[in-house]
């Protein structure tokens, strides 16, 4: 949870504490994608989260076996979590939304796992290899990847690591993080498109809710999904609170 101490102040010899309650957030989605069960999170560092698996869940169409696929990866590296990287949800030439209602309007916290590793699927194919994947993402309207590769993504953090000294895994996992403003519709729509003759893919989404004003101050920003403004995301990893 976050919490918010602020100093003390004397004045006319009275002391004042004022303490800010803290946040609790009223929306926290943890979708593992392609797979078919629920299960607690094997993290020190998250071991909080329950992922849910989408095969059954609410927020996929219905039509989520002819427009879409699960896989698992060829080989998962030691380093990366099993959750939600020891699945994956395929896209093929469609695109396909997943719909998620939240319980107020104000901004959302969007994050979006990748894990771009060779993958195995028993029916229509033999190897996917990420690689080849292009695909676009978007949010209740607004574009937030474009022609996205999370194959070169990752090469590219691999490099900018490895200049810098800094150990990762063969294949590292890709993170994108975003803040959504969501209107009154409360509905977070999260649609992946694939670009043309490939295929669009995604590990896992979690979704948080977050107080208004939390990260920025400048009133010249504006979060994802609000007039006039810059599109905000995130570079950082950051840790949200939910209990």
């Amino acid at each position: 949870m976050f919490a918010f101490n602020l100093p003390f102040f004397f004045l006319f010899f009275s002391t004042i504490t004022t303490t800010i309650q803290p946040y609790k957030a009223t929306d926290h989605v943890f979708l593992n994608c392609g797979s078919n069960s629920n299960s607690n999170s094997n993290s020190d560092s998250d071991s909080d989260k329950r992922w849910e698996g989408d095969e059954h869940s609410k927020f996929v169409p219905s039509d989520i076996h002819t427009t879409s696929f699960s896989s698992v990866p060829d080989d998962l590296d030691s380093s990366v979590d099993d959750l939600p990287y020891s699945t994956a949800r395929f896209f093929r030439t469609s695109p396909f939304t997943y719909a998620f209602p939240v319980s107020s309007q104000g901004p959302k916290f969007l994050r979006l796992h990748f894990y771009p590793t060779n993958y195995i699927h028993h029916n229509t194919y033999n190897d996917l290899n990420t690689e080849q994947s292009f695909f676009s993402v978007s949010s209740n309207g607004y574009s937030l990847l474009t022609n996205f590769s999370a194959f070169f993504a990752a090469a590219f953090l691999a490099k900018t690591h490895s200049s810098a000294g800094i150990n990762i895994p063969h294949v590292p996992r890709v993170v994108k993080e975003f803040l959504i403003y969501v209107k009154d519709t409360q509905i977070l729509n999260v649609t992946f498109t694939p670009s043309r003759n490939s295929l669009a893919f995604i590990n896992g989404i979690e979704i948080v809710s977050v107080p208004e004003n939390l990260y920025f101050k400048d009133k010249g920003l504006k979060y994802v999904g609000m007039n006039n403004g810059p599109v905000i995301t995130t570079t950082q990893h950051l840790k949200i609170f939910t209990g």
